[in-house]
């Protein structure tokens, strides 16, 4: 029975581990997302505004001038789509894993195959992390999410400590 006991507390911390970094993964694709569609409608304003320059309505400087601006917001917009690609893979990869590991336990735990929960969990998070740790503190994308949260979360924090000494403090005119 301590046996069945220390494989239910190792599933447990296991799973407690994923669910947080599932969840800060989540949060940092959230953040993404609102950012990358931004600069992705910023992208496509200044293509229908490059394209109605070409059509000879507007001079042709206008048309390099829009074009530049088109090209600077692409470059800018690049990074942000990479990460968002990167986070989104990284979550799908986690929603398989979840589900895969999932039927694993309904078949496993049910029995006496519980003892082997750990072992196929290894072997499957090896196989589908290609030998990598996703939740490895020099994991780019975890580093990444981190770093990022973290920003935004002292941003908010600045802006609420902001808002609330403005509301202490009387208006000078």
């Amino acid at each position: 029975m301590t046996l069945r006991a220390a494989c239910v507390v190792t599933l447990m911390t296991v799973l407690a581990g994923c669910a947080t970094a599932v969840e800060r993964e989540r949060e940092c694709f959230t953040s993404l997302a609102i950012e990358y569609v931004a600069s992705q409608e910023e992208v496509l304003r200044l293509e229908t505004v490059w394209r109605t320059s070409l059509s000879g309505e507007t001079g042709t400087d206008d048309a390099h001038t829009t074009y530049r601006r088109l090209q600077e917001a692409r470059t800018k917009q690049q990074p942000t789509r990479e990460w968002y690609e990167r986070v989104f893979d990284r979550l799908q990869l986690r929603s398989e894993e979840e589900e895969m590991m999932t039927h694993v336990r309904l078949l496993l735990l049910t029995g006496s195959g519980a003892l082997l929960y750990p072992i196929v969990h290894w072997n499957l998070r090896e196989v589908l992390w290609d030998g990598t740790d996703p939740d490895a503190d020099t994991d780019p994308v975890k580093r990444y999410c981190t770093d990022r949260l973290a920003s935004e979360r002292t941003r908010d924090v600045n802006r609420e400590m902001l808002t609330a000494r403005k509301s202490v403090l009387p208006f000078n005119e």
